[in-house]
């Protein structure tokens, strides 16, 4: 027998012999209490307490010390065997908490992830329907006149230069043009103005020279600034099937929608050209153009001799020129939505309309208009003018914001209908 277990009977034997013992209860089991029965969140004072509350105490301290609860007797390593046991379960318990809970963190990372990039997809298909429905215009009415005014300027100076710089004869050619050249020159300056030259002596006042350089180049710049796809590498054209679309674009849907179009089309288009390429190609055409003029006043020598004199008088004008159509042409279809501009020219032998055109060599343009006497007629185009039209609704309407400067028939001497003789 051990010495606590000795200890233990001499103290039970000393509480009944004084009286102050009292009985074990009726249910007391000496054995050790179950540890899982014991409540670890029970102090070993609130195991006391409930002791006593059964009138019974036991020894504590040293050895075995423990404790009575519900009858059984619970010593000191029971208890914290099963405060420990209950700390493991908590542990274990906060454990899956815890995965459980890095599981749905987890989740919602991946549905934040989601939901981030749809919200991206939706703010880049809100952002590319508001471009669509968008109207402000990029470019101000005011700087698209500025770019006409300087381009009229340029065809102005190299139409000048060329009439003071070529050296024309004093009597006329007896080598007629052949028909073949009467052809291509009425094709880009008019029947009227192509008679005049040819018939004429132009040694000691050219302005009717002029006003023909002045008059092929604003028909040839109209031509350019309008175009949608320059390729100076392939023979076949596709620049009437952009304007096909675009006008059956137009004629259906709403300005903002066909401008979207047009800006992205002819952006695409701008990134595949090769700038210097085209420059060099519509410089030379141009050139051609005048040779043809200078041709057509008489001037007789070898083409390309007069060629080297027209490249030599105006050959830096006629890149600006082509420069700044380009750019013209650029800037009205990529950076204007809810208009478009485009510079407009008069046919030869239309009738002269003061409302939309000036006179460029003479006054009083009404009169022109409401005399009955006669019909004045265009000789031909000298200055370009700019035209604005707008989608209203399901009409497109024209609107002339700079009056093209034409040259009328009385420059040849003859007034109205009598120029036909």
């Amino acid at each position: 027998m051990s010495t606590d277990e000795i200890a233990n009977i001499q103290d039970t034997r000393r509480h009944r012999e004084d009286g102050s013992h009292r009985e074990a209860p009726q249910n007391y089991d000496p054995s050790p209490a179950d540890p899982a029965e014991i409540p670890a969140e029970n102090s070993q004072a609130e195991a006391e307490n409930s002791v006593r509350g059964n009138g019974y105490r036991g020894r504590r301290g040293g050895g075995r010390g423990g404790y009575y609860f519900r009858g059984r007797f619970v010593t000191n390593e029971d208890r914290l065997r099963s405060l420990v046991r209950k700390k493991d379960r908590d542990l274990v318990e906060t454990l899956q908490v815890a995965n459980v809970a890095e599981r749905e963190l987890a989740a919602l990372k991946i549905k934040y992830e989601e939901i981030t990039d749809l919200l991206k997809v939706r703010t880049d298909d809100l952002q590319a329907a508001q471009s669509f429905l968008t109207k402000s215009d990029q470019i101000s009415d005011a700087e698209v006149v500025r770019m006409v005014n300087n381009l009229n300027s340029c065809i102005f100076q190299v139409a000048a230069q060329l009439a003071d710089g070529l050296t024309f004869p004093t009597e006329p050619s007896s080598n007629e043009p052949s028909q073949t050249d009467l052809d291509s020159y009425i094709s880009f300056i008019g029947r009227e103005l192509t008679e005049a030259l040819v018939g004429r002596r132009h040694a000691d006042d050219p302005t009717l020279v002029q006003i023909a350089f002045q008059s092929c180049t604003t028909r040839f710049v109209i031509w350019l600034a309008a175009q949608w796809n320059i390729n100076v590498n392939t023979e076949k054209s596709n620049e009437e099937t952009f304007e096909k679309a675009y006008r059956f674009i137009r004629e259906r849907e709403p300005q903002t929608i066909a401008a979207r179009w047009r800006v992205l089309t002819i952006g695409y288009l701008n990134s595949q050209r090769k700038t210097d390429e085209v420059v060099q190609s519509m410089y030379e055409s141009l050139i051609d153009r005048y040779v043809d003029v200078a041709a057509s006043s008489g001037i007789r020598e070898p083409r390309q001799a007069l060629r080297d004199r027209v490249v030599k008088i105006c050959g830096p004008g006629v890149v600006e020129i082509v420069r700044s159509t380009l750019d013209f042409g650029s800037a009205v279809m990529e950076k204007a939505m809810g208009n478009d501009f485009a510079i407009i020219a008069v046919p030869g032998e239309s009738s002269f309309v003061a409302a939309s055109m000036v006179d460029d060599y003479g006054e009083e343009d009404e009169k022109k208009t409401s005399d009955s006497a006669f019909q004045w007629r265009v000789l031909g185009t000298t200055q370009v003018g700019l035209e604005k039209s707008e989608k209203i609704g399901d009409i497109i309407k024209p609107t002339v914001i700079l009056k093209p400067k034409v040259v009328l028939s009385n420059m040849l001497g003859l007034e109205g209908d009598e120029a036909n003789v």
